[in-house]
């Protein structure tokens, strides 16, 4: 028990003169406590700076990773033969012929245009002819 006690009484010993120690190296001059204090925060922003970095890294790895798959597994699609795309081929112009149908279809019904008035085989295109025909039919 004695060389317990004296173990712990020479534990606390050492670290009281350490303190003391520690004090007398403790750095007082404001110029250096800055100067320190910068140095310190430029590593912290080289380690931000760092982490960043590393975390866009993974990022854009993972992202090219998955592009990548999804490419490979667009590139597994078996190879298309020429008579593929022939057939590919002819149902685009079908599908285009058949929009140029509605289109054709749709101009069969054409109005009349208002703006050029035919009475008694007179034709006027404009609006001073259109009156002068006007006048001579109410007569």
């Amino acid at each position: 028990m004695i060389a317990r006690k004296e173990a712990q009484k020479q534990a606390r010993l050492e670290i009281s003169e350490r303190q003391k120690e520690d004090e007398l190296w403790k750095e007082d001059d404001k110029h250096v406590i800055r100067k320190l204090n910068r140095k310190e925060e430029k590593e912290k922003k080289k380690q931000e700076v760092a982490d960043r970095k590393a975390n866009n890294k993974a990022v854009y790895e993972e992202e090219m990773g998955s592009l990548k798959s999804k490419k490979s597994s667009e590139e597994k699609v078996s190879k298309v033969t020429r008579s593929e795309i022939k057939d590919f081929i002819e149902k685009q112009t079908l599908s285009k012929q058949s929009v140029k149908k509605d289109l054709s279809h749709d101009e069969t019904h054409i109005e009349e245009n208002i703006n050029r008035i035919q009475i008694e085989g007179e034709v006027a295109t404009n609006i001073s002819e259109a009156i002068a025909l006007l006048r001579f039919v109410d007569i």
